[in-house]
């Protein structure tokens, strides 16, 4: 396995990225440049490993949060689709080798421009993982207007309290039906 929770980098830039520098310091642009940073890294592991031995099996890992819509709201469907968008783009690119198109997208909105170094782009296509691996600990709830609602103090990619589940007593939400969602 080569990052473990490479997808928490955004909120936990220095536990999961070795970024020493606060997170508030960091823009979106130097969070998502280092996160492909990691992929390339990945891809070069991957190359290195089949190279020493072809049956090797190189994986990667994230951590899976499942969202649910804070309401039936469209809006708040809307802003579930997209968290988990964002959440899963690490794993798109380290399975299926290139940025998926929303991704593409989310960056052009935000004004985030990844600088590829020559070779870049080829790694990540040739050198996939061979497995996905994911921890789960909860499940999130998203909402359009997240400011209306409690903020899932646990949670450790951000998201909304539900009502519909208990906390942990790190106020981690507990839901099995999350995991098996996943699944």
């Amino acid at each position: 396995m080569t990052f473990n929770e490479v997808n928490s980098v955004l909120e936990l830039p220095f536990t999961s990225g070795g970024i020493d520098i606060p997170k508030e310091k960091l823009s979106k642009q130097d969070l998502y440049q280092a996160i492909h940073y990691e992929l390339v890294a990945s891809s070069l592991v991957t190359k290195i490993a089949h190279e020493i031995n072809p049956n090797c099996k190189v994986g990667c890992m994230v951590l899976a949060m499942p969202a649910y819509p804070m309401t039936p709201n469209p809006e708040d469907v809307w802003a579930a689709h997209d968290y988990e968008n964002l959440n899963y783009l690490f794993s798109d690119v380290h399975v299926r080798g290139c940025y998926p198109n929303y991704a593409k997208r989310y960056f052009e909105e935000q004004g985030i421009t990844i600088d590829f170094a020559e070779g870049d782009e080829q790694l990540l296509k040739d050198y996939t993982v061979d497995f996905l691996s994911f921890s789960y600990y909860m499940s999130t709830t998203q909402s359009a207007n997240p400011m209306q609602y409690s903020s899932g103090q646990g949670n450790i990619l951000g998201g909304l309290v539900n009502p519909y589940l208990e906390a942990s007593d790190w106020g981690w939400q507990i839901d099995p039906i999350g995991f098996k969602s996943l699944l």
